[in-house]
């Protein structure tokens, strides 16, 4: 994590979900969906974040099934407080009063970082038509290797974390990866969630 800030003072704000999920074989009690959050952290700085880390390790420890992710992308807290105002005029307009509690959360979640401080998640499965590797491979032979952060291992293969770039040649070579089926849609998740801890049992 990087809280290292401007002259503004502006602070930065990283988003932290505690999610369970039904395909790790979870009941996802009071959930219509296929997964439901259980707690949110917003680390401002690197004193908050230390004191989360083990409350969060604790949590996903003691409760099976419960995972703790994060979305890589920083956000200035002066943007997400313009987009929480944006959210809380449709509520108005629309007259929608209830649920009130989700709105800060929404606005952290849907709020898109500045350029310069954006990381898109690649998801790559195992039963994708290519490899990280390629991937990897790919980005070397284009000149983009200094887009690479880091990559880490998922369920079902492995999140490539990089910074923004253009994805108008990426896309292209997906294409023809997957016989022209598919679009860069299906694995660049722009302003997603990556794992951040898994209790393995180990």
């Amino acid at each position: 994590m990087n809280f290292q800030t401007d002259d503004s003072g502006d602070p930065y704000i990283y988003q932290i979900d505690l999610i369970e999920r039904k395909k790790d074989g979870v009941d996802c009690i009071g959930s219509k969906n296929s997964s439901r959050r259980v707690a949110s952290f917003y680390p401002e700085d690197i004193e908050q974040w230390q004191k989360y880390k083990n409350r969060i390790k604790e949590m996903c420890t003691s409760q099976p099934g419960l995972r703790a992710y994060i979305n890589p992308s920083r956000k200035k807290a002066s943007k997400v407080l313009l987009h929480l105002n944006t959210l809380i005029a449709k509520r108005l307009y629309d007259k929608a009063y209830t649920g009130l509690s989700k709105l800060y959360p929404s606005a952290i979640a849907s709020c898109k970082p500045y350029k310069q401080d954006a990381l898109w998640v690649l998801d790559v499965d195992a039963d994708d038509p290519f490899s990280s590797d390629d991937i990897l491979e790919y980005f070397e032979s284009e000149g983009l290797s200094s887009v690479i952060v880091t990559s880490l291992p998922s369920k079902s293969g492995c999140h490539i974390i990089t910074k923004a770039f253009d994805r108008h040649k990426f896309d292209e070579w997906l294409n023809n990866k997957w016989g022209g089926k598919k679009t860069g849609e299906s694995i660049v998740h722009i302003n997603s969630l990556t794992n951040l801890y898994i209790n393995t049992g180990i």
